[in-house]
């Protein structure tokens, strides 16, 4: 299973908390495997990974022992060997999770970031090629407390070890086997390898003391003995300390043959010696494929400690949950048709549990092969083709409901809630996912929140007129706004769960937006189709236009979009042919009208695959995947709706929007696709919108990110006024031009 972070692991403790029953919402973008014979330090010593059960104690970063609290086997996977500066290695999978230092995030006092390893690979070095990623160095380690005492002071040992004087002190080491008369039989033993830090740095000190040369600020030893300088290494990297190895010949031969040395470049945190301390990565090859497992551990940090005292880190909330609680079964996961494989796809790959996917409008086939089953929203309840899957699911009494993309549940009249809610009637586990649980306006909310805690929210009247601004009109109520949305917020505290990027910033790479101003072919046509449109709204008081020339506003303002779309196509396929040449790297472009997608398509050919509302199935799935996997497809067009939702984008840093959609939330999802640490991107994600110069883009642009800041007043806390987008279109558009 994919090791959560630590903001996962407390969401799934949160889901448990609110009994199977929650609202998980956190921001869109909010791995890993090593082979089962890499080293775990644990109190009393190394383990091999494939010996490490839950329960079992561990050495976390700070130096004490951290509580597993998963272990999950994986199935064979690619397998990476890491290298560092001082020589130290460990092996993982290449999804597998690092906190890492640059200089630059040193220099301004950030925390480490987590980057997964195909990320670190990638970009080893920067543009100069000086080494980049640097991992934290483990405080020193409190091994589990010795009743052995010991028998000889661990400063004495240290130095008659390293200073080789024979003396009386040297013959009785001698006779007790510690140490011999030639060099190369030296050892220090386990039991000081492994004593309290207080006698570990008395050792060291004996060690440095007896012999030492020092090389500009470090401390370098040069020694015979083999075993002696990895039980030096040994004892370094247990205090925290950096400790690299170089081996050479000595000068000079002996009766029998060349003398090999050994030589330890040592640094030591400022405890022992004022040295600065660093490990960089410096080289990583495939060594092939192993059987692989995963373990989470107790920590604030999520790390512990692997091979040679290398520190390193261990998402999918839901399925966390699920898998800490096999006897929540059976389990229905709905979601949207273009997602169902890929939900598939996670469960295998993360949990290593097979699931089964439902298709058809009409049931061929009973569910009996797995008790995880997967059905979109489409075939779930009855249509005009065939009864769907409701009754055979209601059958199997699910305990568990999954509602993936749940914000397309905000029409509380369709088909599709109903359905829903039909479903989730007496299972005692329903678990809500959207990184944008309204898209537009509260009123969206509530179906939702209904479905999930019908106890708590069982009244849409009661909701509407505290939190959607009522309007009464002569044909009735009206809740297109929002009003008390602090108090919205706090009702939202027992329900739903949601961590937004800047709480978990440490762990994600930044976004960056761009705005990127297109001249237009033809401008003439632009102003005298926005004079025709403002001539007509002056006839037509706004603020008293029936619904049938509502309609016809919301035509002319249709038009006005793709006008603009069209006149500024020739520079967007400018711009996006300056990005293919420029960088090496691949790009989604986002688009709203099916002209303007095929346009692109035509333009990029092979380069290319296309994901619209028409490409549905395994058939979009297999467009992601051909997008993600083929490195000649470095161009995914998508429809914003069809594609901007429900899939990520590993690896890729790039999206630009060729057109604009009307909600905020539509925006959000789309950037999202490759904003986050689980999209393995190399570089900061990078957000371009591609506007009309001095067009409706740009109104609309403003507007979304007014809207924005509305919408998050109600999932993250803040305040805001009414929500009247279609008439605050209008009256900017108005006073604009």
């Amino acid at each position: 299973m994919t090791i959560p972070y630590t903001y996962q692991i407390q969401g799934a403790r949160k889901i448990q908390q609110f009994g199977g029953r929650a609202l998980l919402a956190d921001e869109m973008g909010l791995g890993k495997a090593q082979p089962l014979d890499a080293k775990i330090l644990t109190p009393s010593g190394w383990k091999l990974m494939g010996e490490i059960q839950e329960g079992d104690f561990v050495i976390g970063s700070n130096g004490t022992a951290v509580k597993i609290t998963g272990v999950y086997p994986q199935r064979e996977k690619e397998v990476f060997k890491v290298y560092f500066s001082d020589g130290s290695s460990t092996e993982c999978c290449d999804d597998h999770l690092w906190a890492v230092d640059t200089a630059n995030r040193r220099w301004k006092g950030y925390p480490p970031k987590i980057l997964p390893l195909k990320t670190i690979r990638n970009s080893l070095k920067d543009s100069k090629g000086i080494t980049k990623h640097y991992i934290p160095i483990v405080e020193p380690v409190n091994f589990k407390e010795q009743t052995e005492k010991l028998p000889i002071d661990p400063y004495l040992i240290g130095y008659v070890i390293t200073s080789g004087k024979n003396n009386q002190v040297a013959k009785i080491f001698r006779i007790s086997g510690l140490t011999s008369k030639k060099e190369e039989g030296k050892y220090i033993p386990e039991i000081y390898l492994r004593a309290s830090i207080k006698d570990r740095k008395k050792l060291l000190r004996g060690l440095i003391d007896g012999w030492r040369t020092i090389k500009s600020n470090k401390l370098e030893y040069t020694l015979d003995s083999n075993h002696l300088i990895d039980n030096m290494q040994d004892l370094i990297w247990s205090l925290g300390g950096i400790a690299r190895r170089l081996s050479k010949t000595k000068e000079g031969v002996t009766q029998y043959r060349l003398l090999p040395q050994y030589r330890l470049m040592i640094s030591l945190p400022s405890n022992l010696q004022p040295f600065k301390l660093s490990r960089a990565f410096t080289k990583v090859e495939n060594i092939g494929k192993k059987q692989c497992q995963c373990i989470s551990v107790d920590a604030p940090d999520n790390l512990y400690v692997t091979d040679d005292y290398i520190l390193t880190h261990n998402s999918l909330e839901v399925i966390l949950y699920l898998m800490r609680n096999p006897h929540i079964r059976p389990v229905v996961v709905v979601c949207p048709a273009s997602i169902k494989w890929n939900w598939e796809h996670e469960f295998l790959e993360h949990a290593s549990v097979r699931t089964e996917v439902l298709e058809h409008v009409t049931p061929k086939n009973n569910i009996h092969k797995h008790p995880i089953v997967i059905v979109n929203y489409d075939i779930l309840g009855p249509t005009k083709h065939g009864p769907g899957w409701l009754g055979v699911l209601k059958k199997q009494k699910p305990q568990a409901i999954i509602l993936d993309e749940c914000h397309l549940l905000g029409n509380q009249g369709t088909l599709r809630v109903k359905s829903v809610r039909n479903l989730c009637k007496e299972v005692p586990h329903v678990i809500g996912l959207s990184g944008t649980p309204i898209t537009n306006k509260p009123s969206e909310l509530w179906p939702i929140l209904n479905i999930l805690r019908p106890d708590k929210f069982p009244s849409f009247f009661v909701f509407a007129q505290n939190h959607c601004a009522p309007r009464r009109l002569p044909w009735g109520w009206q809740y297109n706004g929002a009003t008390n949305l602090d108090k919205l917020h706090k009702s939202l505290s027992g329900i739903m769960i949601r961590r937004r990027k800047e709480d978990v910033l440490s762990q994600l790479p930044e976004k960056q937006r761009f705005i990127v101003p297109l001249n237009l072919v033809n401008r003439k046509q632009y102003d005298l189709a926005i004079k025709d449109f403002l001539g007509w709204l002056a006839q037509n008081n706004p603020t008293k236009v029936s619904g049938a020339k509502k309609a016809e506003k919301l035509v002319w303002k249709n038009y006005l979009r793709q006008l603009v779309a069209e006149l500024k196509l020739p520079s967007v396929l400018d711009w996006i042919n300056n990005f293919l040449h420029e960088s090496d790297g691949k790009l989604i472009v986002f688009a709203v009208h099916r002209k303007i997608v095929q346009a692109i398509e035509e333009k990029y050919g092979k380069l290319s695959v296309v994901v619209t509302g028409s490409v549905i199935g395994k058939k979009r799935q297999q467009a992601f995947d051909q997008f993600r996997n083929i490195p000649e497809t470095r161009l995914l067009i998508g429809n914003i709706k069809a594609a901007g939702e429900g899939w990520s984008a590993r690896g890729i840093s790039a999206v630009a929007f060729a057109e604009l959609a009307w909600t905020p939330g539509a925006h959000t999802q789309a950037e999202d696709r490759i904003h986050g640490l689980g999209r393995g991107g190399t570089e900061i994600p990078s957000i371009y919108y591609l506007l009309g110069k001095g067009t409706v883009d740009e109104t609309i642009l403003n507007l979304i990110q007014r809207k924005s800041e509305i919408l998050n007043d109600v999932t993250d806390g803040g305040l805001g006024e009414n929500l009247d987008v279609f008439d605050l279109f209008i009256k900017t558009l108005t006073m604009k031009y």
